[in-house]
């Protein structure tokens, strides 16, 4: 309108607040639980239930299953893999094996993750020190499987429908998820598949790596990291050891100038 000069000025609009709502994550002790439970139910079938057979996260005692659905090795895989490598769900359905590389830097192997744009953001992901083993793992069971080509998808490679694909996963994990407990967290928020990501990205948070650098690997921005992330570091303790690090090297500093102080002295 202002353009077109159908009125002179914007007129001043009111400022609306929008409460961001961080999704669940996982603190090591129950990471540790998902992915042992994941690989303890690999080669079973689960059944499912409602989300109304659910009450307060407890399942109602007269419930009764409305499927059933066999959890694989590859949904424990893809916990690791995320875990340690700060890929979106909708990355699990476009990696290829020719899209990862193994760099090493100071005798630490990492992963370089090189695959097509997700939400916009093509950058190189690195991965933790972590990943490359379980990364050699899955290959190796691929190869068992007669996949594990540059070509061939990292996860679920035997399905051409990669929607499928991701779905099914996504099905596993939320199976997982209720069996273990943990569908949601101590504030009630909802976790996801999603969720792996969010805590790969708080524990490196928690490591004390930078969000302009986080932000860069994790394909994301800095305000992402703030709005999102941040929000379960209460404590600038939380954020690594460089508060710690300065004050204990400024006492270093002091001890070394009060020791040479007392030796020129003698």
């Amino acid at each position: 309108a202002v353009k077109k000069q159908y009125i002179h000025a914007v007129p001043a609009l009111p400022r609306v607040r929008m409460d961001d709502e961080p999704r669940g994550y996982f603190n090591p002790v129950e990471y540790t639980q998902l992915w042992k439970r994941a690989q303890s139910l690999a080669g079973k079938t689960v059944p499912v239930y409602k989300d109304s057979d659910y009450v307060a996260g407890q399942l109602r005692p007269d419930a009764q299953p409305y499927r059933k659905i066999r959890i694989t090795h590859e949904c424990f895989e893809m916990i690791m893999f995320m875990r340690n490598t700060y890929l979106r769900p909708t990355d699990i359905k476009v990696i290829r094996h020719r899209h990862v590389t193994q760099v090493e830097r100071a005798g630490i192997t990492f992963l370089e993750l090189r695959h097509p744009a997700t939400k916009r953001h093509s950058r190189v992901m690195t991965s933790t020190e972590y990943a490359a083993a379980h990364y050699e793992r899955i290959c190796e069971a691929r190869r068992a499987d007669g996949f594990g080509r540059p070509d061939d998808y990292v996860f679920m490679p035997q399905h051409a429908n990669r929607e499928y694909a991701l779905k099914e996963l996504t099905r596993q994990f939320d199976v997982v998820l209720r069996d273990v407990g943990l569908k949601a967290d101590a504030n009630g928020r909802t976790r996801t598949l999603y969720s792996l990501r969010h805590t790969a990205i708080v524990a490196a948070i928690h490591a004390g790596i930078s969000e302009q650098t986080l932000a860069m690997n994790a394909r994301t921005s800095v305000a992402m990291i703030d709005r999102f992330y941040g929000s379960h570091v209460k404590s600038v303790l939380e954020r690594g050891t460089e508060v710690v690090d300065r004050i204990a090297a400024k006492h270093q500093r002091y001890a070394a100038k009060a020791k040479s102080k007392a030796w020129e002295e003698t």
